[in-house]
This record gives C-alpha cells, sequence and structure tokens, in this order.
C-alpha cells in the first residue's frame, strides 16, 4: 500500500509504490513507532489500520531497534458498493419494489438493509499468519430479498468480492404471466382485464389488451389467484408460478347459456307440440311419418343440447386443471430392478412383466406413460455401481430421445439404512457431474439436481465436505424430515425434498401444514422446495408395519391438494415403481392404470393406456372424460324416452 505514513521518534516517511519505507534509526535502543493510512485514499474506498505483525512494542508503544528489523503493518480496505436488481433476462428492477436485502459474508456477519443507496462493505482484511501478515478478500453472499413477501433469489447463488465489484447487479427470479379470455363455446375474446391476487394478499386489475390479453411481468414465484372481469360465468383459478406460463381461461358467457337454454327451451316446446291431444287426433298414418320426422327432428335438437351441456360444463374443470400444470411433477424411478429381483417382497407386478431395468424398450414405454399423464420427468434413484451406471446410461439416451426430463435421488444409506462415507458421496457426485453435467436432460431447473437421500444420518461437517465439491456446479438438495433440521444445514444446500411416502391422510389431516411449514422455510432462505405425494403405501413384506389404503384414487388426490398447498417448486410423486412399499403408479396387474389416470385427470391429460414401443405420444388434451361419458349417458337416456313416445304417439294415432 502507497502512501502510508510513518513516524519515527517523530521522523516522517511514506511507503513507496510497492508499499515499502525505510528509515536509519539514530541509535540502538527503545524507539517510538506510529502509522497512518495514506492521505488521499483512491475513490470508492476507505483505509483504516489494522494491525502490527507481531508484539513488537514494549510499554508506551516503543520498539526496540539492536539490528536492522522488517516491520509489517497491515490496514482493512473497505469499499462502497451499490446493489441494483436485474430479472432473469438482464432487464432493471426498481430497487423500491425490494423491501429487504439479506447478505452474509466470509467474516461470519449477517446484515439486512433496505436498498437503494450505496453501502461501506469490508473488502479487505489482514490476519496473521505464521510466515506473517496476509491479507484476505472479504467474500459476500446473496441469501434473501424480499419482493411483495416472497424470497425472489436463491440462498447462496450469487457471491461477490467488493473488491471487484463496485455496482453489483443481482438477477432476481421474477417470472411473467401471459393470460388470454375467450368465450368457451364461440372462441371470440372476451373481458375487459384480470384481478390478480398476489401470494401476500395484495390484489392488482390488469385491463386487456388488444384481443382479451393481459401480460403481467416480473412477478415473483408463488400461487397467484386470477379471475376474469366480464359477464359471464366466471370460475378465478389458481396458478403457481414457478416459470413464466401462457394461460388461456375459457368463458362461458351469457350468450353460451342464452344458446344453451334457446335449444333446450326449444326442444320442450316442440315435444309439448307433438303431445298435444288436438293433434294426436287428426294424427294418420301419413301424418304419423311427418310425425317422426319432427320427432327425429326434436331428437336431433335434444342431443344438441346435451353436448352442448357437456362442453359448457366441461369448462370449469378444464380450466382448474391446466392451472394445475405449471408445477413441475416428477417421480421418483427406481433403476435397480433385475428379473429376479421380482421374487421377493411383491404382492404385484408390472403391466410390462417382470423386467429388467436395463430393458430399453421397458424404460421408453414408460417414459410414453408418464408423459401421456403429465409427469415432467423422473428423479431416478441412484450412486455409483456398474450396474447402475450402465442403467442410468441407457435410460438417460432414451430420455433425450423423448424429450423428457431426469433429476437424481444419491442414496447416501446403505442397505442396512447406515450412511455412506462422505468421501463416497463426494466421489460419486463429481462422478456425475463430469459425465453428464451438461446434458440437457437434466436441466430441469437450469443445472443438474440432485437429491441427498439420508442427509439426516450425515453430520453438517460431512454435508459441507460435499457440498462445497459440488455447488454451484449442480443443485444439491436435502432430504430432510422436518422443518428444524433442514434450518440447521440450509446455508449447505439448494434446497430439501422431503420423501414421504406412508402419511395416511385420513388419520394425519392436518399433514398439508406441516409441508407448508416446510416449504416456506426453505423458500425464506432461497432454496427448491420438492413437496411429496403418494398413491397409497404397503411395506408389510420388507419390515413395515403402515398401510396406507389407496381408497380408489382418494388418497392420491388428497396427498396431491396437500402438496400444491406448500407452493412447491415441483411435486415428486412417491413413486413411478416402487412396487416393494406398494406405493408405484406405474400400470401393474393389481391397479391397472389406476394411479395415472387420477393423475391424468388433476393435470388435464389425457392418458393412454397403450402399449406401444414404437409409436409416438398422444398430444395432451385439457377436456376430461367425465363430460363426455355424463352427455352420452344423457344421449342414450333421451333416445330411448323419444323411443317411447314415439311408440306411445303411434298407438294412440292408430286408436283415433
Amino acid at each position: 500500500m502507497p502512501g502510508v505514513r510513518l513516524r519515527l521518534d517523530g521522523v516522517p516517511f511514506e511507503t513507496n509504490s510497492r508499499g515499502i519505507a525505510q528509515i536509519q534509526a539514530s541509535s540502538c535502543g527503545t524507539h517510538s513507532l506510529s502509522a497512518l493510512p495514506p492521505r488521499r485514499a483512491p475513490s470508492g474506498t476507505r483505509i483504516h489500520f489494522a494491525r502490527w505483525v507481531d508484539d513488537i512494542f514494549t510499554a508506551n508503544r516503543r520498539i526496540l531497534i539492536t539490528h536492522p528489523v522488517d516491520v509489517q503493518v497491515g490496514f482493512n480496505v473497505d469499499y462502497r458498493v451499490k446493489e441494483s436488481f436485474v430479472d432473469r433476462h438482464g432487464d432493471p428492477v426498481s430497487s423500491s419494489r425490494v423491501s429487504s436485502v439479506l447478505q452474509s459474508n466470509s467474516l461470519g456477519s449477517k446484515e439486512e438493509f433496505v436498498p437503494g443507496q450505496s453501502r461501506w462493505l469490508a473488502g479487505t482484511r489482514i490476519i496473521r499468519r505464521s510466515f506473517g501478515l496476509q491479507q484476505t478478500l472479504v467474500l459476500y453472499s446473496v441469501r434473501r430479498v424480499m419482493i411483495d413477501g416472497t424470497n425472489v433469489v436463491r440462498q447462496a447463488q450469487q457471491r461477490f468480492y467488493p473488491r471487484w465489484a463496485h455496482d453489483e447487479k443481482i438477477h432476481l427470479l421474477l417470472y411473467s404471466l401471459n393470460i388470454r379470455a375467450k368465450d368457451r363455446l364461440f372462441g371470440f375474446p372476451v373481458g375487459s382485464g384480470i384481478r390478480l391476487t398476489y401470494p401476500n394478499g395484495k390484489v392488482r386489475t390488469v385491463p386487456f389488451q388488444d384481443g382479451a390479453h393481459a401480460y403481467v411481468g416480473s412477478l415473483p414465484r408463488g400461487t397467484y389467484h386470477v379471475s376474469v372481469t366480464t359477464n359471464g360465468m366466471n370460475t378465478g383459478v389458481p396458478i403457481a408460478l414457478t416459470k413464466s406460463q401462457v394461460v388461456t381461461m375459457d368463458i362461458v358467457s351469457y350468450l353460451d347459456v342464452a344458446v344453451f337454454l334457446g335449444l333446450l327451451g326449444g326442444g320442450a316446446v316442440a315435444l309439448l307440440l307433438l303431445r298435444r291431444p288436438g293433434l294426436r287426433a287428426r294424427l294418420d298414418p301419413r301424418r304419423v311419418v311427418r310425425r317422426g320426422a319432427k320427432a327425429s327432428g326434436v331428437a336431433t335438437l335434444l342431443i344438441g343440447c346435451m353436448l352442448l351441456l357437456g362442453h359448457v360444463t366441461n369448462a370449469s374443470a378444464a380450466g382448474a386443471k391446466a392451472a394445475r400444470s405449471p408445477v413441475p411433477v416428477l417421480a421418483y424411478y427406481y433403476i435397480w430392478y433385475t428379473h429376479g429381483s421380482w421374487d421377493r417382497a411383491k404382492s404385484d407386478y408390472p403391466k410390462l412383466g417382470r423386467y429388467s431395468s436395463d430393458d430399453i424398450g421397458v424404460m421408453r414405454q414408460q417414459i410414453k406413460w408418464a408423459k401421456s399423464a403429465g409427469i415432467n420427468g423422473f428423479i431416478v434413484s441412484w450412486k455409483s455401481t456398474p450396474m447402475l451406471n450402465k442403467n442410468l446410461h441407457r435410460l438417460v439416451q432414451v430420455a433425450r430421445q423423448e424429450h423428457f426430463k431426469l433429476a437424481l435421488i444419491y442414496e447416501g444409506l446403505d442397505f442396512s439404512r447406515e450412511p455412506l462415507p462422505a468421501s463416497r458421496v463426494r466421489a460419486d457426485l463429481v462422478h456425475f457431474y463430469r459425465t453428464y453435467g451438461h446434458n440437457p436432460v437434466f436441466d430441469i431447473f437450469g443445472k443438474p439436481l440432485v437429491i441427498w437421500s439420508g442427509t439426516w444420518r450425515f453430520t453438517p461437517q460431512e454435508i459441507a465436505s460435499v457440498s462445497n465439491a459440488v455447488r454451484p456446479r449442480m443443485l444439491l438438495l436435502a432430504s430432510q424430515k422436518s422443518q428444524e433440521d433442514y434450518s440447521d444445514i440450509a446455508r449447505l444446500v439448494d434446497g430439501d425434498a422431503y420423501y414421504w411416502s406412508s402419511v395416511n391422510p385420513s388419520s394425519y389431516p392436518n399433514y398439508p401444514q406441516k409441508l407448508i411449514s416446510m416449504g416456506a422455510a426453505v423458500h425464506q432462505n432461497g432454496g427448491l422446495w420438492i413437496a411429496p405425494a403418494a398413491p397409497g403405501f404397503d411395506a408389510r413384506l420388507v419390515g413395515g408395519t403402515s398401510v396406507v389404503p389407496r381408497n380408489h384414487g382418494q388418497t392420491f388426490r388428497e396427498e396431491m391438494d396437500g402438496a400444491l398447498q406448500s407452493s412447491p417448486d415441483a411435486v415428486g410423486v412417491i413413486s413411478w415403481n416402487e412396487f416393494s412399499e406398494n406405493s408405484d403408479i406405474e400400470p401393474s396387474l393389481n391397479h391397472g392404470s389406476a394411479g395415472l389416470r387420477v393423475l391424468a385427470d388433476m393435470l388435464g391429460t389425457n392418458f393412454s393406456p397403450r402399449i406401444d414401443f414404437d409409436s409416438s405420444d398422444p398430444p395432451a388434451s385439457t377436456f376430461g372424460y367425465g363430460s363426455t361419458v355424463g352427455v352420452g349417458l344423457g344421449f342414450v337416456a333421451f333416445t330411448v324416452l323419444l323411443g317411447f313416445l314415439w311408440r306411445k304417439g303411434i298407438r294412440n294415432a292408430r286408436r283415433a
């Protein structure tokens, strides 16, 4: 540091451009020595005395000189830094929207502040080593940025050194919502705007632009409630915003209702006219033929009414299903099966037979089924073994061909439920990243995601040793089972995925509140939250005692609803093919395709149970089966009624 002012016995001298100063003492003995910062610090810096190299002073700050002496003095430097904010595309975000920012630094301190003004931050600090003084740079981490009550950064993913970052740009997780509203029956634009309710309860009205279209940008993640301002049967829908969304809302307008009522009323009037006694008295066989033509017209009219009724009544269900789809749905997937695995602890078997997990044809069919039901990807159970490495390699190839996403759940516990050595976990995850780190199959959240199963059996020091080796190249999630346990290691991971397959919604009705609390804790720390949902559970054949009945799909529906209440970044369905614990939703001999049909109904997709290793997947649709079946049954009932009336009319005409 040049320009440091020193005095030896009152005689001034300064350091040169290399930070070195020399002076000749007048004699051997004790002398006074003092040091002051440079008179002119560089712009944007603040310099203050830190320490001398050693305890070189005697009483009254005097130094003993009996031979040539090298003395070190250190100064700490603060830097003026102003934080600004940008969205994921680099566009500026006003600091007035940010209510608070929480940062921590490598010195171990945290500071929460309201942005808008530049601040002095510790940039360099002087520490004493065995070889003398050493300068260290202070590293800052952004832990929380609050907008509208939501944390819009991932904890510790953004770091900076004040020495180099005088104008630090913090990237925020803000998303856009693109809403279109159209008439359910005729498809033309309807409405004057939308009413948008934020996760924190704030309400905002957004007018429509051209063609009943509203664009709302820069929204923090969370669950929003959207309703359209219009004259019609408008039902608001929740939208879980974890990425930018385009949503089309179908509105049943008064015109749709009028058309339906008109057709229904016209059919009723026509039917009454056919039943009038005066007409019946004038009937003859030729008139009966004409009456048959009229009845056919009435039947056609009634059929049209029923079809219209099905089309209109399906609007609310379709809109609600489409609203849930923005949250990715991932299913836990196991690749350890051999043909002999099915001989142990199994009471049900796959529809595809007792397969081996290395069968590419089986993998492809499973992915096709999953996509057809609305599943976005598999969370693959893995640790580095020759068999699992081979199976994972094949699965990655198939998933890439089928445009399907994958994540990992690393099995950190052995068969006896004992933790693996942390060095083994670290080596396996480094191997995984080097092999698949840039494969687009694993980019569901922008970078590979790994859930570390069994983190509750590892110490924070062991978790830190793995975390430091793989982050931030990948997202490392814990598998803690409570909010308190997660908070203890929150700074070491990128979130949490709770594998809770045995919860019974009937006996634990308040369990969604636990998920909500865990999700809030994870998001408060800027992490990813993957909430669990299972169709049922029975692990008695592998030593378990609890049983959660499927209740014809009701258990799965309740657990999906509970998971979605916690505003997850993804739902982890437990599981695709865990047949030992009977939590599987893969088509099987005992349950058929019931699990996938329930999931498809909740997600608004059209599941196809066909087995076809070669054909492509059917396109997804938001039109469910319930209204279609109802229309069909109504059509049959009205046809039988019309036939009965027709035959009765002919008999009465002949008697007359």
